[in-house]
């Protein structure tokens, strides 16, 4: 079994899918209120802060760019059109190329040497160590921010819709009223 295929690629897959949904349920709260869907994409949880947006083109952009060094067909710039739409077509196609990532394609390629840059500085690390040290903690906060920023906006998303496996019955909260069991 190619264990480096076996734990990356199937991890950012599952959360790829997990992106389009919670970007879809902001869709869906965006026709239920009123709210134009552009004004939801542009809010961020404090100055300075990227907003909703810019964070999941993040997110998007650091599935591709954890496989780009081993695999050329994901390092190909991937089309991110405008707004919403934009967003969850972005997600599709990232997952996509992902799912044909063959584990042939990684077979021992664990120690290939990945350089990428982070800000100013320049990240040089083996394979195992690029994906599981820096690629996919960035994807998690880009991920986790996307997740915050529309909960923040009033998005009801819970746990469940951020990770696809906590499930809770209509109107549990842990923390008070209306809460659904986000942790």
């Amino acid at each position: 079994m190619p264990i480096f295929h076996e734990t990356t690629v199937p991890v950012f897959i599952h959360y790829l899918q997990r992106l389009e949904h919670m970007l879809s349920c902001l869709d869906a709260h965006g026709s239920l209120t009123g709210e134009d869907r552009q004004v939801l994409i542009r809010r961020s949880l404090a100055p300075g802060m990227f907003d909703l947006e810019t964070q999941a083109r993040c997110a998007i952009g650091f599935s591709q760019r954890a496989f780009a060094p081993l695999v050329p067909a994901c390092g190909a710039p991937i089309e991110m059109g405008e707004g919403l739409s934009g967003l969850i077509q972005a997600a599709r196609e990232a997952r996509h190329r992902l799912e044909g990532v063959a584990p042939s394609e990684l077979a021992g390629k664990e120690a290939h040497v990945c350089r990428d840059r982070a800000g100013e500085a320049e990240v040089v690390l083996a394979a195992t160590d690029f994906i599981a040290r820096y690629a996919l903690p960035n994807f998690f906060f880009h991920l986790s921010m996307t997740y915050a920023i529309a909960r923040a906006a009033g998005v009801p998303l819970g746990k469940g819709d951020f990770d696809g496996w906590h499930a809770y019955a209509p109107g549990f909260s842990f923390v008070g009223e209306g809460d659904r069991g986000g942790a």
